[in-house]
């Protein structure tokens, strides 16, 4: 049977004590009650131990009244002795019928001095202090360690017994001499002193050691209250030293980067600010402030309706609001803001969300770069832009005009002459008709440069046009041989056209592709030196769906170097060497032959090697185009 302290009569008193304090029958020795001293003590809880034998923890009791301490060993649930003092007193209980003992137990109490209290058989107490993971040393009035733990040696990197004995300056070097004048004072003030930080070099066996220490000074009195003896106990702290070194290091460094992060955001060129959730300004930077004209602790704690400027409000807030339920950066640029001197100025402004643990958007980061200068620049640029445009138009305008112009006398000067040429206004003679194939031959060349000039005003208006008809590619090179005998004749040139009978036809404006023709004959004519080879090819290529044909020409000229090529079919470009100022031209040849083969869709290039001639060739596809330069 369990009784509880109000059936005994001890109310609170039963589980408040630090005393064991157990019930028990006086016949039969049954432990009926058993409170919180008691588990602590001997280590059975109350539920395990009611209604068992008191013998189990106090062997060889008399059950009978003890009026003064009596010292027993008692035996714990462990199984080690636990030395102990008990009393033993009759206790009535009316709910209990059989007589009770009341008793209660304390350990017993050490003898003074530290020599006492650690020697003889191991108790509880000496296990615990040589397991502790702090060093216990006992100094006697000699300075020297009279007991220590295993712990106090190890600190020291010794045998146990290469500590026992040793004055505090033996076991500590120089460093020692802080605690041998604190050991000193404790002798002879019987004060107690705390922890504190010991650290330095000592020695053992020539090596060398480092450390630093925590450590705890307690006086031991003996019977005539005087100190006999000295408590230290050390902690070895030299790896949370060392922890606390690198932390305050680390923390210094923080420091600087937070106080060089904090100047580079109060002298940066940019706009900076925070505003949490309900729109409330929490932080800016400087110059925020100068351009809204209010200082930081005027503006902390304002919200935004009481400081952006009526115009640009419900704008702004839109954006903040975008940003918050978004949690998506924004971007915009140019935006308009008029400063409080009055000077309207624009700005780029980038609105980044600001998220806590939970992705929740807490607040956003405003940064602004004044753009002001960036716009004007912009604008200016783009000015000078159509200030180009309009003279380019007004170049065109006139080669157009110009062209026009002197196509007319051009063409009454060819006219006559060869009216005179062909002696319809009478004979003439053989140095006559020598003058006038000069006029004729002129005017030709003039007239075609006067061609090219419109041609290149055309393409350029955007006026340019093509008339696509099936046609033969025979019958194109066999025009573009009549148009250059001439010239072919005159430089002894040999022509070989290349061309297969079974060519599909093709949808092409003839008018161009002839004048193609003639632009690269005409060069390969000019550029071979008298009595070369021109050879002009053409072959499908490509696969189904989409084939074209290929059309070359090959001479066995000059060449052009790479650097050269590049620039080929650029308007007004000519390769700046002695053969080409001696041929003359405009440099338009090649870029109009370019702009007419892509308006058909295909491409043009060369592939030539200096000293070795040149192959110049396009593409023109089979299949339908758009009838547009």
């Amino acid at each position: 049977m369990n009784l509880t302290p109000e059936a005994l009569g001890l109310g609170p008193f039963f589980d408040r004590v630090r005393d064991a304090v157990i019930a028990v029958e006086a016949e039969t020795g049954r432990i009926v009650a058993w409170n919180v001293g008691a588990e602590m003590l001997f280590g059975h809880a109350a539920a395990e131990i009611t209604g068992r034998p008191l013998a189990l923890v106090l062997p060889g009791l008399p059950l009978e009244p003890v009026d003064s301490p009596r010292p027993v060993a008692a035996l714990a649930r462990s199984g080690r002795t636990v030395d102990a003092e008990i009393t033993v007193d009759p206790l009535s209980a009316p709910g209990h019928g059989a007589p009770l003992l009341l008793v209660v137990a304390r350990p017993a109490p050490m003898p003074g001095g530290a020599d006492r209290v650690l020697a003889g058989q191991p108790s509880l107490f000496a296990e615990l202090i040589n397991h502790l993971p702090a060093g216990m040393a006992y100094y006697g009035p000699d300075l020297r360690v009279r007991l220590a733990n295993p712990e106090y040696a190890r600190i020291f990197n010794r045998p146990l017994d290469q500590v026992i004995g040793k004055h505090v300056l033996e076991i500590f070097g120089e460093p020692g001499r802080v605690l041998e004048a604190v050991l000193g004072r404790i002798f002879e003030t019987g004060e107690a002193l705390h922890s504190f930080n010991l650290g330095g070099t000592y020695m053992y066996g020539g090596q060398v050691y480092d450390g630093v220490w925590d450590v705890t000074r307690n006086p031991i009195f003996g019977p005539d209250g005087r100190v006999e003896g000295v408590v230290v106990l050390m902690r070895d702290v030299t790896e949370r030293a060392h922890l606390n070194a690198e932390l305050e290091r680390r923390s210094e460094e923080l420091a600087e980067q937070k106080a060089l992060t904090e100047r580079i955001i109060q002298n940066a060129p940019v706009m900076i600010a925070y505003i949490d959730r309900d729109l409330i300004y929490r932080w800016n930077n400087p110059i925020h402030s100068r351009v809204f004209g209010i200082a930081p602790e005027a503006l902390i704690g304002r919200s935004v309706f009481d400081v952006l400027p009526p115009a640009a409000l419900a704008r702004t807030v839109a954006h903040y609001h975008k940003v918050l339920e978004t949690r998506r950066p924004d971007h915009l640029q140019g935006v308009p803001f008029g400063a409080v001197n009055g000077t309207l100025t624009y700005w780029d402004v980038d609105y980044v969300p600001v998220l806590d643990e939970d992705g929740t958007a807490d607040g956003i980061l405003v940064l602004a770069i004044d753009a002001s200068d960036r716009l004007e620049t912009e604008r200016l640029h783009a000015a000078q832009i159509d200030q180009l445009r309009q003279v380019d138009r007004l170049k065109d305008q006139f080669l157009s005009i110009l062209s026009h112009e002197l196509r007319t006398p051009l063409n009454a000067i060819l006219g006559f002459a060869s009216i005179l040429d062909d002696e319809i206004a009478g004979e003439l003679t053989d140095s006559q008709h020598h003058y006038i194939d000069k006029i004729l031959g002129g005017t030709e060349v003039l007239l075609a440069l006067i061609n090219d000039l419109l041609d290149m005003s055309r393409i350029q208006a955007g006026k340019f046009s093509l008339l696509p008809a099936p046609m033969a590619l025979g019958d194109a090179i066999r025009q573009t041989t009549g148009h250059l005998a001439a010239l072919i004749e005159r430089k002894r040139h040999t022509l070989v056209a290349d061309v297969p009978a079974d060519l599909p036809v093709l949808v092409a404006d003839e008018q161009r592709v002839v004048q193609v023709l003639v632009n690269l004959v005409g060069n390969a004519i000019k550029f071979t030196h008298e009595g070369g080879t021109i050879r002009v090819t053409a072959e499908v290529v490509g696969d189904d769906p989409e084939p074209c044909l290929r059309v070359a020409v090959v001479d066995t000229g000059i060449g052009i170097s790479p650097a050269d090529q590049a620039r080929l079919f650029q308007p007004f470009t000519q390769l700046d060497d002695s053969n080409t100022r001696a041929v003359g031209g405009t440099g338009l040849g090649l870029s109009i032959a370019k702009a007419l083969v892509e308006a058909h869709g295909g491409r043009i290039g060369v592939e030539s090697e200096a000293g070795r001639g040149s192959t110049f060739w396009f593409t023109l596809p089979f299949s339908p185009f758009t009838n547009e330069p």
